[in-house]
């Protein structure tokens, strides 16, 4: 689930200061976390909060922004090749969650 606060979190490290462009960067941060929650592995279940919807991680959360981000300000092109830091840093939060193997 997407908060105004994961929406102000990703406008301030994006440095975007006005409104605009809203709701097109809730559906960036939907379809990343989308994307990090599919890479572990996981039920989504398993890493929300019941209470909020959101992720419990705060390595999770900040992945989600990352990979907004870079969506945002690079229209989400990249080469195989040029993995760029940004995706680097994703993968390096994500990594510690992903299920390698099913639960028995």
């Amino acid at each position: 689930m997407i908060t105004d606060e994961d929406l102000r979190l990703l406008k301030a490290s994006a440095r975007v200061d006005y409104d605009a462009e809203d709701d097109y960067l809730r559906s960036l941060l939907e379809t990343a976390e989308a994307s990090v929650v599919r890479r572990t592995n996981r039920d989504r279940s398993e890493l929300e909060d019941e209470e909020t919807g959101r992720l419990k991680a705060p390595e999770l959360r900040q992945a989600v922004c990352f990979l907004a981000k870079e969506w945002y300000e690079n229209g989400g092109v990249s080469s195989p090749g040029s993995v760029n830091a940004p995706l680097y840093g994703v993968e390096y939060l994500v990594r510690p969650f992903i299920r390698l193997v099913p639960d028995a």
